[in-house]
């Protein structure tokens, strides 16, 4: 156990939302244990994990949301957007329609929240080749949806380490 005053540092509720199968456990398990594993298990939580990192002399505690799976039987509970500060958008870059979702994924986010969450799409399954969604495609996207842009491989830990600098920075500067 660290040795730390919880109460000097920032705790910011961050939620990663998403079509199934675009990879959302797998970043939180990546999150959480540096792990992954290409079998499928279906994601079950009777609680929301915490991490604790520290940034420029700075503690962030991240409360993780993640939808259990539950947007299989229609829109996500209101309760799950509570007081997000993050948003996760989560796409596969190697399928089409999960990406053409995002911004009903956003829309839904956005209406559903009782503050204004800082929203970050993440182009998910860079390691595979069968692409489908193009970098220049999921950028410019964003950029109409006012939305932060970063691609990431939970398989390979592409880009793990600068999707948690800007969650930082963001966290940070932004909340």
């Amino acid at each position: 156990m660290l040795d730390h005053d919880e109460s000097k540092a920032k705790f910011i509720r961050l939620g990663i939302i998403g079509n199934c199968g675009c990879g959302k456990s797998s970043l939180l398990r990546r999150i959480i244990s540096d792990d992954f594993s290409l079998e499928r298990s279906k994601t079950i939580y009777c609680d929301w994990p915490r991490v604790s990192l520290f940034h420029l002399n700075r503690e962030l505690i991240f409360q993780i949301r993640d939808t259990a799976s539950q947007e299989k039987f229609g829109p996500m509970p209101r309760m799950f957007y509570y007081n997000l500060d993050i948003v996760l958008v989560l796409f596969d870059v190697c399928n089409r329609t999960s990406f053409e979702n995002i911004e009903t994924w956003i829309k839904e986010a956005r209406r559903n929240n009782s503050k204004d969450a800082i929203m970050i799409v993440i182009g998910n399954k860079t390691d595979k080749e069968d692409r489908e969604v193009t970098y220049e495609k999921a950028f410019l996207k964003c950029q109409d949806l006012m939305c932060f842009y970063l691609e990431y491989s939970a398989k390979n830990r592409f880009n793990h380490s600068s999707l948690w600098k800007a969650i930082c920075e963001i966290s940070l500067r932004q909340l």
